[in-house]
């Protein structure tokens, strides 16, 4: 279990891979995964899987396509965790992620969410105590702990440990 083995729930949220800034493609949402979006995020599930975190119930995603290739990426490490495609994480402020955890099932115990800056921001601090967020960069992952007992609803302002901050510095 490593890093994650205390009780309680765990979110990994994690910012997509970086996307290619000239692909060609006319809309955001179809930018594909760079070449060093895929290296980084290779390099970040390879630390994920040295500080042995444990399986996700489930993998909540954007259907955006670099967020899509980021958790196909991701499952690599995370092969038997479902993944959840869903619309509303598409550039999804606080509120809509807030949302979108509120709705899971409370027999999930580790949920990873896998999206887009600045909405994955607002929801670590929101979660977070003391209030503040570390900036996400490509690839980056939070590990947040939430040491309550009840379901996925009753996530509040406040109730969240910052456990991990995997990101690229700390791969170099």
């Amino acid at each position: 279990m490593g890093e994650t083995s205390a009780g309680g729930r765990y979110l990994y949220i994690m910012r997509h891979g970086a996307a290619e800034t000239d692909s060609g493609v006319l809309n955001d949402f179809n930018r594909p995964l760079s070449h060093r979006g895929v290296q980084e995020t290779i390099r970040l599930i390879e630390l994920m899987q040295q500080k042995k975190l444990r399986v996700p119930d489930c993998v909540l995603c954007s259907t955006a396509l670099r967020a899509r290739q980021t958790v196909e990426l991701v499952r690599r490490l995370f092969p038997e965790a479902p993944i959840l495609y869903r619309d509303a994480l598409y550039l999804a402020p606080v509120f809509r992620l807030l949302n979108t955890l509120n709705e899971l099932d409370s027999i999930f115990e580790t949920v990873m969410i896998v999206g887009h800056h600045p909405g994955l921001e607002q929801t670590i601090a929101y979660l977070a105590e003391p209030r503040e967020s570390p900036v996400l960069k490509p690839s980056d992952c939070v590990v947040m702990h939430l040491p309550y007992a009840g379901g996925w609803h009753s996530l509040s302002p406040g109730t969240g440990e910052l456990r991990l901050f995997l990101n690229q510095a700390g791969l170099k």
